[in-house]
């Protein structure tokens, strides 16, 4: 969302596909950065339905420019994501729906994600909670910022 993370994205895309497909036919990308002090702020406030109603306004203008799908890269806002879907024809993937995705299709099950993760490479696994996450990460002005504790997820250094 923010141009920091945008940057991120798009350098390990354009990065990373030579490698993986042997070509440079880089897939054409659309992105969208926002201002990103309303999306602090209106959390902050619990106007959750204003961080779904600007996030709607830039699927449908992603959409407008063409957008085969919409990627909202953010762990926070996925809690708007079904409210900003309603607004589009087009599929909205964020974090949670893509690990839960991955989680059914390799058919792990409760309590062998660590196994799964080291498997393929991953070092240092540890099993994180929402609560794990928020105490580690969500310092000074995010102190007050809403993590879901319903997730256990886990973390690994490849």
């Amino acid at each position: 969302m923010s141009p920091e993370s945008i940057i991120e994205y798009y350098q390990y895309i354009t990065r990373t596909y030579p490698q993986r497909f042997g070509d440079y036919g880089y897939p054409e990308i659309i992105t969208f950065s926002v201002s990103f002090q309303p999306y602090v702020d209106w959390p902050d406030a619990e106007r959750w339905d204003l961080v779904a109603h600007g996030l709607s306004q830039v699927a449908q203008r992603l959409e407008a420019a063409g957008a085969d799908f919409i990627v909202i890269a953010t762990h926070t806002m996925h809690l708007v994501v079904e409210q900003v879907q309603g607004s589009v024809h087009v599929p909205i993937l964020s974090p949670p729906d893509v690990v839960a995705g991955v989680i059914v299709s390799e058919g792990i099950e409760a309590g062998q994600i660590e196994t799964f993760l080291a498997a393929r490479g991953f070092s240092q696994v540890r099993n994180v909670t929402g609560a794990d996450l928020h105490a580690r990460y969500f310092k000074g002005m995010n102190a007050r910022r809403k993590v879901n504790t319903g997730y256990a997820i886990a973390t690994g250094i490849v």
